[in-house]
């Protein structure tokens, strides 16, 4: 608890005015950048934008400046922007509730008499001639899919941009984990080669390690780097390493043979529990997962487990073989804090990760206790700001397809959040340093994408597949016929939106105490 005054203010201002807003800045700028993608391409384009808005609802500010009205609203879950002619004028007729037959025109009693006919006519017709040319639908199908998938261009960008500032200004990162053995499961191919958990390798493949792996091009490679290298010669040669074992407390050096390069990799990645693993000593949490069992429980970052029921643990194996085995069975946490000792009491939930499911997970993130700074120059960064960008594009796309494929309840309640969960989520990420505040936002502008480039009518992706369809076959789908597949998806993401928010409701409801998520 804060002592003095300053103390009070500090602590009020890092852990709840600056979360506030960090919450703000996260969500407006997603919006606003995504926005201002589709407004800067449809510019580029020569394409007339009508309305440019933050929000939705009604309006609390705007302004008109050369056409288009720039304007916030009152419900601030997104934004939008009017582009003029982004449909066929058949369907734009049809949504603003005419039709042929009710159609203004020469054919319904227009002037056809006299000279003031005629200006009208030519005004009219002039007036037509200036919106097509800034028409959307008149321009070519490449120019079109540029204006549609610009505004997600703008979020892999601020996600991009958020990476290259982690880098470049710098942040604790895990110390490159010696290159010590863990787990080596008994009978396993490994066991029979010799390797036992303990072993210190320092020759692999001929070549001199101490570590797992390496940071940099320019560090000595660790163990992984070696056997990525082999990996990919796809060669089946077994692989020589020196090992050093301590027996009777004195080193002795041994060398072994193991088995290639994939069936180590396999042993290495096997689902569940794998056949061998690198020491993490201790079990050092880096991270915490919100509306986990461990973030219930008060487990924070920089934790040190070291012991659970009284049991002594030695490395994160050790952690999670008991916590896996340990579904819906309350766990006594000894917990390293600074210089101080703590007992927390953890309950694992069923884990619903495919090929996991009924083993015990808590929601922390294993890393190194030994611990170093590290900073990128700027053009570094920047290849490691672009590079995590695409890894992350590939990793959120990959499980946001699976987890629809499989449309398991228990999955989504576990892995999708709404606009109550992100808001809580950003919140609490921010409380933990700004480095975790830039990688959510980097984490929230790339799901924005991955959401809005789905092939799915209303969204981005499925404007560029509706513009597709209409260029191969050469005219515009009927009015009546896009106007159906949109009420069908605009309900199908309305019922989406309300299951997660429903999935929110139900993570407060399970935390009892709203108070510990502030703590």
């Amino acid at each position: 608890m804060p002592g003095n005054w300053m103390e009070i203010v500090q602590h009020g201002i890092t852990q709840y005015v600056w979360p506030v807003l960090a919450v703000v800045i996260t969500f407006g700028l997603a919006v606003l950048m995504h926005e201002f993608g589709h407004f800067i391409a449809a510019r580029i384009s020569g394409v007339h934008v009508s309305i440019f808005s933050i929000g939705f609802g009604k309006k609390l500010w705007g302004v008109t400046r050369k056409g288009t009205e720039y304007k916030i609203c009152a419900i601030p879950v997104g934004g939008y922007v009017k582009l003029r002619g982004m449909l066929s004028k058949e369907a734009e007729k049809f949504f603003e509730g005419e039709d042929e037959s009710k159609t203004g025109g020469s054919e319904q009693g227009a002037p056809t008499e006299g000279v003031a006919a005629t200006e009208s006519t030519g005004l009219n017709f002039a007036r037509e001639a200036i919106e097509d040319t800034a028409a959307l639908r008149n321009k070519p199908w490449i120019l079109r899919v540029f204006v549609f998938a610009s505004g997600c261009g703008f979020n892999y960008l601020v996600a991009a941009l958020a990476f290259v500032a982690i880098a470049w200004i710098g942040t604790e990162v895990d110390c490159p984990l010696p290159s010590v053995v863990g787990r080596v499961r008994e009978g396993s191919e490994i066991y029979e080669a010799g390797l036992r958990r303990g072993d210190r390798i320092v020759l692999f493949d001929g070549q001199p390690v101490s570590t797992w792996g390496r940071r940099e091009e320019d560090e000595p490679p660790g163990v992984l780097d070696i056997l990525d290298d082999i990996y990919r010669e796809g060669t089946t040669r077994s692989i020589s390493c020196v090992v050093v074992r301590v027996e009777n407390g004195l080193e002795t050096s041994r060398t072994l043979t193991l088995p290639g390069a994939e069936a180590i990799a396999r042993a290495w990645s096997k689902k569940g529990t794998a056949d061998f693993s690198p020491m993490i000593a201790p079990a050092y949490i880096r991270d915490v997962l919100a509306f986990t069992p461990a973030h219930k429980a008060g487990i924070k970052v920089g934790d040190i487990v070291e012991a659970i029921d009284d049991k002594p643990i030695r490395d994160w194996d050790e952690m999670m073989d008991i916590v896996m085995a340990s579904t819906g069975k309350p766990l006594r946490f000894t917990i390293r804090r600074g210089d101080t000792l703590t007992t927390l009491t953890v309950t694992p939930r069923e884990n619903t990760t495919p090929g996991r499911e009924g083993t015990g997970m808590i929601g922390v993130v294993s890393g190194n206790a030994a611990r170093q700074w590290k900073s990128l120059p700027f053009l570094a960064a920047l290849g490691y700001g672009f590079s995590m960008a695409r890894q992350t594009t590939g990793d959120i796309a990959v499980g946001t397809l699976g987890i629809f494929k499989r449309f398991r309840l228990r999955e989504m309640k576990d892995n999708m959040a709404g606009p109550l969960g992100i808001f809580s989520i950003t919140f609490i990420q921010a409380r933990k340093g700004w480095e975790f505040f830039l990688y959510t936002m980097a984490f929230l502008n790339i799901a924005l994408l991955v959401l809005n480039i789905l092939p799915i009518p209303v969204l981005d992706g499925g404007h560029i597949l509706i513009t597709t369809i209409e260029s191969a076959i050469r005219r515009p789908i009927p009015a009546r016929v896009l106007a159906n597949v949109y009420y069908v998806f605009i309900g199908l993401l309305l019922s989406l939106m309300l299951l997660v928010t429903f999935f929110d409701v139900l993570r407060f409801a399970e935390w009892f105490n709203l108070g510990k998520l502030f703590q």
